[in-house]
Order: C-alpha cells, then sequence, then structure tokens
C-alpha cells in the first residue's frame, strides 16, 4: 500500500499539535477516521478518545493506528485513490478541535500526488474540489497517454525518414549506375558509327580504283579499236574459204599491187599508223583474192607491202603492250607519289621523280583524246579531287616542258 506523500509524518505532527500542543484542550478527547466519497455521506472506519495528552511515543503508535486502519480501506476499495478524514473533538463538549485529510491508494497511476493545501474538508464544497481534481487526474492520465502515444509516433516517424533516407540513397547509386551505362553505351555506339564511316570511306575509295582502273582500260581500248578490223579479218580469213574475186577488188588489187616503193614510203608518212595497217590488211585480203598468175606479177610489192604491214601491227601492239604499261606504272606508282608531293606543296612534274614516270605518262597523256582527258579532270571523272588535281598538275608540267611540235615516243612512233 502507497500513502499520499508523508501523509504517516503529516499524521503525526497534526497529533502532536492537537494531543499535547499549546493550544490542547484539557481532559479527554476523540479521535475518529472517515472515509470521504463525493456521491456518499462519510463513512466512518474508527473511533476512539485519548484520555490524557500522550507522550511522543504514544502519538506516534496512534498515527500508526489511523495509518494502518486507511491503508487497509484504501486497499480493499480497489486502485482507486480514496480520502480520508481524521477529526478531533473535545470528550466533554463534543467541540471539534481539528481535522486532517490523508490520501491513500494501491495504483502509482492513480496516485494524487497533489499536497496538503489541496485536500479540502469533508463539506460539499471540499467534496466538489475533490471531484475536480479527480477529474484533473483524469486530464492528465489522458495526456500522458497522449504524450506516450506521440512519443511513440516520433520514434516510428524517426525510423521511416531513416528508411527513406536509404531508399533515397539506393535509387540515387541507380541512376548514377544506369547514366554511367548510358554513356559508356553512346561512347560504343560512338566507336561503332566511326568504324562503319572509316569501311564505308574504304569501301568508296576501292570503287573509286575499280573504276578509275576500268575508265583507263577503257580509254586503252578506245585507242586500241581502230585495230579490230583487221584482226577480225584475219580470224575470219584462218578457215581458207575465199570467195569470187569482183572486177571492183581486181581493180583494187591492180591499184595497190603497182605501188612503187617510193609511193608506198609517201603514203607511210601521210597516213596515220592506223591507216596504214588497216590499208595493208586491204592490200593483203585482195592479194589472196586474186589467181596465182597474177599473184606472181606482183610479187615484189605485195611482199614488201606484207613486210610493211607486219611491221605497223607489230609497232600496234608493241604499243598496246607499253600503253597497258603506262596505265600501270601510273596507277600504283606515279599518281600515289603525286598526291603525297602536292599534299607537301611540292612540283608534282614527272621528270622529277625519273626518266621512266616521264617517259609512261607522256605515252599515257599522248594516247587520250581531248574529250577524254576532260573527262579524266571533270566533276564526272571516277578519280577523286586530290587525283584529279594531282594529274591535270602533272598534265600541265609536261605539255609545259615538251616543244609545241609532235613529240616522237621512245619506240619511235610519232605521238
Amino acid at each position: 500500500m502507497i500513502t499520499s506523500g508523508n501523509s504517516i509524518m503529516r499524521l503525526e505532527r497534526w497529533l502532536s499539535a492537537v494531543l499535547s500542543g499549546l493550544s490542547a484542550p484539557t481532559g479527554s478527547i476523540k479521535i475518529a477516521l472517515h472515509q470521504l466519497s463525493a456521491d456518499d455521506e462519510p463513512r466512518l472506519l474508527e473511533d476512539f478518545e485519548v484520555s490524557e495528552p500522550p507522550d511522543q511515543e504514544g502519538v506516534r503508535k496512534i498515527a500508526d493506528k489511523i495509518d494502518l486502519e486507511a491503508r487497509e480501506d484504501a486497499e480493499s476499495l480497489g486502485w482507486s485513490s480514496q480520502r480520508y478524514r481524521v477529526d478531533a473533538r473535545e470528550g466533554r463538549s463534543n467541540k471539534q478541535v481539528g481535522s486532517i485529510v490523508l490520501g491513500y491508494a494501491g495504483n502509482t497511476l492513480t496516485f494524487d500526488t497533489t499536497g496538503p493545501g489541496d485536500l479540502g474538508p469533508s463539506a460539499q464544497r471540499g467534496q466538489l474540489a475533490f471531484s475536480m481534481r479527480q477529474t484533473d487526474n483524469a486530464y492528465r492520465t489522458l495526456i500522458l497517454g497522449f504524450g506516450m502515444a506521440f512519443d511513440q509516433m516520433n520514434r516510428l516517424n524517426g525510423r521511416i525518414e531513416t528508411v527513406m533516407d536509404k531508399m533515397t540513397k539506393s535509387i540515387e547509386r541507380s541512376y548514377d549506375v544506369r547514366e554511367e551505362a548510358f554513356e559508356r553505351r553512346v561512347e560504343r555506339e560512338a566507336l561503332a558509327a566511326a568504324e562503319k564511316e572509316k569501311a564505308e570511306l574504304a569501301r568508296k575509295q576501292e570503287e573509286a580504283k575499280i573504276e578509275r582502273d576500268r575508265v583507263l582500260l577503257q580509254a586503252g581500248i578506245d585507242h586500241l579499236g581502230p585495230i579490230i578490223p583487221i584482226l577480225t579479218n584475219r580470224f575470219v580469213g584462218r578457215d581458207g574459204a575465199t570467195t569470187p574475186a569482183t572486177s571492183r577488188d581486181e581493180l583494187m588489187a591492180s591499184l595497190l599491187g603497182s605501188m612503187t616503193l617510193e609511193q608506198e614510203q609517201k603514203l607511210r608518212s601521210t597516213l596515220s599508223d592506223v591507216q596504214f595497217a588497216q590499208l595493208v590488211e586491204l592490200a593483203d585480203s585482195l592479194e589472196k583474192l586474186r589467181p596465182t598468175s597474177a599473184r606472181t606479177a606482183t610479187a615484189t610489192a605485195t611482199a614488201a607491202a606484207a613486210a610493211a604491214g607486219k611491221t605497223v601491227v607489230d609497232q600496234m601492239k608493241t604499243r598496246e603492250a607499253q600503253l597497258v604499261e603506262a596505265i600501270d606504272y601510273f596507277n600504283g606508282t606515279l599518281l600515289p607519289w603525286a598526291i603525297a608531293r602536292l599534299q607537301k606543296g611540292e612540283s608534282v612534274d614527272p621528270r622529277t621523280h625519273s626518266t621512266e614516270a616521264s617517259r609512261h605518262f607522256s605515252l599515257m597523256l599522248d594516247s587520250l583524246a581531248e574529250i577524254e582527258f576532260s573527262a579524266l579532270i571533270g566533276e564526272g571523272s571516277p578519280l577523286g579531287p586530290g587525283e584529279r588535281k594531282a594529274f591535270k598538275l602533272m598534265a600541265e608540267a609536261t605539255k609545259k616542258a615538251r616543244a609545241p611540235e609532235a613529240v616522237v615516243t621512245p619506240d619511235g612512233v610519232k605521238g
């Protein structure tokens, strides 16, 4: 059982003042213990009489007796706080000498911690004050519960904030990882695009090289085209079949067979190489159509003409081989050298490379017609911009170094 504050000490001091104090009455004194209630009348618990003023030990025993009775009664009433009043009256006149109110409770949560000044008398006004204190206690208990709830809520909010902070940091790390992955992917895509562009550029350069080779080869074929009829005539006549000679064929054969060596030399200087080769081929074909007796009359002239024709054909074959060699040399050696010299700002004159380079380039330049030369240095050329510029500058340097008149190539053929 728990008493309210220093109830036993207050009771001892009060009894000492009432029973043996300066204002204590003479004679016997009646002591009564009542239990106070807000709804019912005070209930008498103990009533006894003290005949003479006791000493200090007697006061302590009376106080222990009253305290024990009050505590046992409060314990029997449950866990609520209880109020008890002790009255002192004169034995003869029954006049009240004094009273004291004490508080007892068996539960610390419902125990009233009010001081002695808050304990009212047992009258109606005191009971109202007691009820108000009970209400205040209830409000304090409720407020204490709210405080505990708010404290619990604050702790819960703190844990939630900790969890949210960890989640935020995890999300930030996730975004950082995604950003790094995105940057690496952009770098890989950029490298792949660069490799693709490099491969595309290499493919275009290869296509340009193939087209340049094709154009140069076509240029050689175009210049060798005039001797194709001669070669065709030779291949057709291999089977030995002959057609009957007409009077016009006889006349033409007679004309050609009657030419002297001086006349043939003059024709040789007048006609081009291809024209003269065609003329020789025509004479040879007509000679095969004539009878054997007619052939013998012009054997010497025909032999000379055939020798001259063979010489021209051999020269054409030699020229064809030289042209192909010149094209290969220009494509594989001279053109890369000229582009490198052009990037350094140096002269691209083929003569500065070597005599062989100058000869090959002059032969290739002489084989190109004006329209073909314009096509090679124009916008539609298969050559690249740098290659066209290098080719044009080499051609200008070669033409500037050559004499205005026709130049004789090293093989003896007029260019």
